[in-house]
């Protein structure tokens, strides 16, 4: 009789973990099924930032072969621009070959 509370608080913590760990590999399995992980290439890049001040931003965006060009404050997020990534080509630096 002594063993029974005992008994008891090891079959919540067999059954805790349990359900734990079953969660966490149900998980796992969905979030790889429907491309949640981290081997999956990530469609929509930051290629450059610049903060214009308090809560005001600049963001270069890459979304397959598009850019964009967003400007972001506290009012809320602008479109500036969008081209596709093979329009532009950088500028030339002197002294570099």
């Amino acid at each position: 009789m002594d063993f029974d509370p005992l008994l008891q608080v090891l079959r919540v913590l067999i059954s805790l973990a349990l359900v734990l760990g079953l969660g966490y590999y149900g998980l796992k399995f969905l979030g790889s099924h429907r491309g949640v992980g981290a081997g999956r290439e990530r469609r929509i890049r930051i290629i450059e930032s610049v903060p214009l001040g308090q809560r005001r931003l600049l963001l270069l965006l890459s979304v397959k072969d598009e850019e964009f060009l967003l400007g972001s404050s506290e009012s809320g997020i602008s479109l500036l621009g969008h081209w596709k990534a093979e329009e532009v080509t950088p500028p030339e630096t002197p002294g570099l070959e």
